[in-house]
This record gives structure tokens, sequence and C-alpha cells, in this order.
């Protein structure tokens, strides 16, 4: 089993350049969901996943095309990245 949310969280304590290599194979693991009946808004598997995501996008040191790649991801599973993504599903 892959641990994705774990994945991440490790790639960002680990440092930005693991971050160039994660965020683009988690983005199209989940733009998968968009397709799926299962994993769309609001299943707690990806909403776990988008909030940490949402929350390394608030980061002021995030990288621009990091952050770029998420904006692409939430718009193609129709979620909003905004305030109440980042607190609930934490």
């Amino acid at each position: 089993d892959l641990e994705v949310k774990s994945l991440v969280i490790e790639a960002y304590h680990t440092g930005p350049q693991d971050l160039l290599y994660i965020i683009p194979f988690v983005s199209k693991i989940l733009e998968s969901c968009a397709k799926s009946k299962i994993f769309q808004q609001p299943n707690p598997w990806l909403m776990g996943i988008m909030s940490v995501l949402a929350e390394m996008h608030g980061t002021p040191d995030f990288k621009l095309n990091l952050k770029f790649e998420i904006e692409v991801l939430c718009k193609q599973l129709e979620i909003q990245l905004n305030v109440s993504i980042r607190c609930i599903y934490y």
C-alpha cells in the first residue's frame, strides 16, 4: 500500500527538492479521482490529501510551479482551494 498523504508530508519535511518529484506524482494519481464515483468530494481519503496540499499551497515560500500543479489538480477535481479545505480534513 502506498500512503500518499504520508509521502507528501515526508517530502515536505525532507526538503524542496523532493517536493519537485512528489507533488506531480501525487497529482497524476489524484487526477483519476475526477472520473471516479467513489473518490469524489467529500471522500475522506481524497480530502485528507487535498488538505495537506492546500496547506502547502498557502506556505509563503512554496515554489510557484508546485502551486500551479496543485491549482490545476483542484480545478480538475472541482475542489475550491480555500481555507475550509485546510482546516476540516487535516
